[in-house]
């Protein structure tokens, strides 16, 4: 048994420390480090105290020091949402992660419960919204573009090359929808390394007098280089216990600091880090019968009123 968790937990070691343990005091290192080994171990025994107590630590810190702010009290029902006078327009592009292709089902219905509460606030609103698999090239003839490991390269150089032809591709395809709907207010949504590319693309139009985004909102995203121009209008909704948030992309000159948003309310059926990266859009209801694709979709609506 000793042995068995000396395994587990310096594999737990190698993959947090690659994700950013370090940044971390010797405390809290620890502290995560006990958290996921009894995570590990409750999912391989099945043991309903020892899972309750790795949930109980994971809920209670990944990220040190951080306190979840005011729109977490606007998260608990739909019902919370109140109506607007006046009517907006909103064009708003979903930007998906690193292995996820073109018409994935959990984004489309991610879209649509916008799209929902959107005309919840104000049936008159109208909400433009676009889809792009930042990620998917699968419509290509190498194979070896389609892959996870690629995949992870590219979000690397979307993050670092100023003229990627892929961020390009994508700013393009914004101005030209821009150029449908000028008054519809700009809205960029990207998860995952998709949070990557909303941002590049952010800080790309920030000066752009018809395409401006109005919102920036990055979702279980890699901590991307801040710029100054959009620090103020961007917002990255994170699950704590989510490793993919820990990856900086950040050079350590750039100080500049986006605001977080924890999602503390999300339901967790696994205390495993890897699988709740994937918890944003899934479809595991609370007590209240409120999915957690729904408060994702709650905390973006809030946030861009």
């Amino acid at each position: 048994m000793k042995g068995k968790i000396s395994e587990i937990i310096q594999k737990t070691a190698s993959v947090l420390y690659k994700r950013g343990l370090s940044m971390f005091d010797a405390e809290m290192q620890q502290h995560l480090l006990s958290m996921c080994a009894l995570g590990k171990i409750s999912e391989l025994y099945e043991n309903d105290e020892l899972r309750q107590k790795a949930e109980n630590c994971f809920l209670k810190g990944w990220f040190h020091s951080e306190k979840t702010d005011a729109l977490e009290k606007n998260l608990l029902s739909v019902e919370n949402i109140k109506t607007e006078l006046k009517s907006h327009e909103y064009l708003i592009f979903i930007f998906y992660g690193i292995g996820m292709k073109n018409k994935n089902l959990p984004m489309k219905i991610f879209g649509e419960k916008l799209d929902e509460l959107i005309h919840q606030k104000n049936k008159d609103n109208k909400a433009y919204i676009y889809h792009i698999a930042a990620y998917d090239d699968t419509s290509d003839d190498n194979t070896l573009n389609d892959s996870l490991i690629s995949d992870a390269l590219s979000v690397v150089l979307r993050a670092y090359m100023p003229y990627n032809s892929k961020i390009n591709e994508f700013k393009g395809a914004v101005k030209s929808a821009c150029k449908k709907h000028p008054l519809a207010k700009l809205i960029l949504i990207g998860y995952s390394g998709g949070g990557v590319v909303a941002k590049k693309i952010g800080k790309l139009l920030a000066q752009d007098s018809l395409c401006k985004p109005y919102k920036i909102i990055t979702i279980g995203s890699p901590e991307l280089k801040a710029s100054e121009n959009i620090s103020e209008n961007t917002l990255n909704i994170i699950i704590p216990g989510d490793p993919v948030p820990l990856i900086s992309l950040m050079k350590e000159t750039d100080s500049t600091k986006f605001t977080n948003h924890f999602l503390l309310n999300i339901k967790y059926p696994t205390v495993n880090p890897i699988d709740v990266h994937s918890l944003y859009f899934s479809p595991e209801s609370d007590e209240n019968g409120i999915k957690n694709y729904e408060k994702t979709a709650l905390a973006c609506i809030n946030y861009i009123e």
